[in-house]
Formats: C-alpha cells, sequence, structure tokens
C-alpha cells in the first residue's frame, strides 16, 4: 500500500521541453509522479494498492514466477496535466503482470490493463527473452493497445486507432570473434517497418570493432537512417560510444552480456 500527496500548483504558464505523460503499468502504482521529465510537478491525493506472490527456487535462488496486481484510488481530480484537460477518474484500470523463467536464462512476460468500468483489456504485452551462457540474446515481443472507434466522415467507414506492434531483436556469435545483430520491430496497424537494424561487430582481446545499420521513424513520421562504424582499443577507450547506446536503448539484455564478458 502506497500513500500520495502533492499540492495543487498553477503550472499553465510554464514551457513543456521534455515532459510527457508515462505510460501507466503495475511499476506506475509506485511512483512519485505520473510525468516524464521536470517540466510538470504532479497534483496528488492517492492510494495505490498492490499484492505480488513469488516463487522462488530454494537451491539457486532464482525467482521462477511471480505475479502482481494492483490499483490506484484518486481522492481529487488531478488538474496538472500536459494537454490542460484534467483527469477526472476516481480510479486507474487494474494493472497486472506475470513472470516465469522455466529454465536460467529465459524469461516470459505478460503485462496487462483492464478497464473496469467497461470491462474490456485497455493494453496487454508479452515479451519473451533469453540470455545464453554463449552470449546469445534472443527477444520477441507483441503488444496491443485499445483504442477508440470513430467514422470517417469522408468515407463513411469504421477507423479504429487500436495500435498492435510486434518485435524480434537478437544478437548471435558467428564465430569465435564476430558476432551479428538484428532487430526488427513492425506496425500491423499501419502495415509498416517502424524500426530495423543490422550489424556485425568483431573483437579480440586487445580491440572492437562494429558496423551498425539503423532505420525508423523519427518524431514527425518521416523514415530515418544511419550508419555507424566504431573502433575501440581495450582499455584505452575508443572512437565513440554510439552502436552501444543504440544496442542498450534496442536489444533487451545487451548490458546484461556485457556485464557477463566482462
Amino acid at each position: 500500500m502506497y500513500y500520495l500527496y502533492s499540492e495543487f500548483e498553477d503550472q499553465s504558464d510554464q514551457p513543456l521541453f521534455d515532459t510527457g505523460q508515462r505510460t501507466f503499468d503495475y511499476n506506475q502504482l509506485f511512483r512519485e509522479s505520473r510525468f516524464t521529465g521536470v517540466d510538470r510537478i504532479d497534483d496528488s491525493n492517492q492510494i495505490s494498492m498492490g499484492v505480488t506472490t513469488r516463487f522462488i527456487n530454494k537451491a539457486t535462488g532464482i525467482e521462477n514466477f511471480n505475479a502482481s496486481i494492483g490499483q490506484i484510488r484518486y481522492f481529487k481530480d488531478r488538474e496538472v496535466t500536459t494537454n490542460g484537460t484534467a483527469l477526472i477518474e476516481d480510479s486507474s484500470e487494474v494493472a497486472g503482470e506475470l513472470m516465469w523463467q522455466p529454465i536460467d536464462g529465459l524469461r516470459n512476460r505478460v503485462s496487462i490493463l483492464y478497464d473496469h468500468r467497461e470491462h474490456f483489456v485497455k493494453q496487454g504485452a508479452y515479451k519473451m527473452s533469453y540470455i545464453g551462457s554463449n552470449n546469445v540474446i534472443f527477444n520477441l515481443g507483441a503488444t496491443y493497445r485499445n483504442g477508440n472507434k470513430s467514422i470517417d466522415a469522408s468515407t463513411g467507414e469504421e477507423i479504429d486507432s487500436a495500435t498492435r506492434q510486434s518485435n524480434v531483436s537478437t544478437i548471435f556469435p558467428i564465430s569465435r570473434h564476430w558476432s551479428a545483430m538484428a532487430k526488427f520491430n513492425y506496425d500491423h496497424t499501419n502495415e509498416r517497418e517502424l524500426e530495423q537494424i543490422a550489424g556485425l561487430s568483431y573483437e579480440s582481446c586487445c580491440w572492437k570493432t562494429s558496423i551498425l545499420y539503423q532505420e525508423g521513424i523519427d518524431a514527425n513520421n518521416e523514415i530515418d537512417r544511419g550508419f555507424y562504424i566504431e573502433f575501440q582499443l581495450k582499455g584505452l577507450g575508443g572512437s565513440g560510444n554510439t552502436i552501444n547506446s543504440i544496442l542498450s536503448e534496442s536489444i533487451e539484455g545487451y548490458n546484461e552480456r556485457e556485464l557477463y564478458e566482462h
């Protein structure tokens, strides 16, 4: 149980640089702010309630399974927003999470948001991730977000704003020194590729070099492409860390793999 209170202060005269509303999930129940960035300070009077169960292997200490469910109750409307429209619900959606790890390194995760007022699943996600002892990484995921249905005034056709996406990513050792990296993220709703990554990396005892191609949709809904080459002498730094940053953000488990290697 978590209680949060923050006094209201009018911030409508303050600019918005990089602040937005966080995506709601189970972890949001216990955060101090509903915003990303620092351009807005919450007004809050709410209590979060959640329950979690875990199954841990006594011999290894590995958590094989956990499940959580919870909800926020709001005691007043939230007037501080990024679009000027107050949030008036008296409770949040019901948020749930489930993790199952049948073997070491293989995790399955499911998250869900259920609208108890309208009785439908508002958002759902599934993710499978594998990190092997030979430094192989494989991720598979799918997300669904329910949207509002409307009628196109010009054609009379029904428009469904629901989003459905899936993605797959991997880092795969080809040989002792060579590894391949790839990611593909697809938007089924709009039938387009959201992000593509392909690259190669060579690593020896003393140096490492990587090449990477990235293509994706930018903030203006246009295709953005980039080609990167990096060279690093181990222990002495290198020419940059752009490729590492891209892989850290795009491929889950990349940082864990780096720690394992070193």
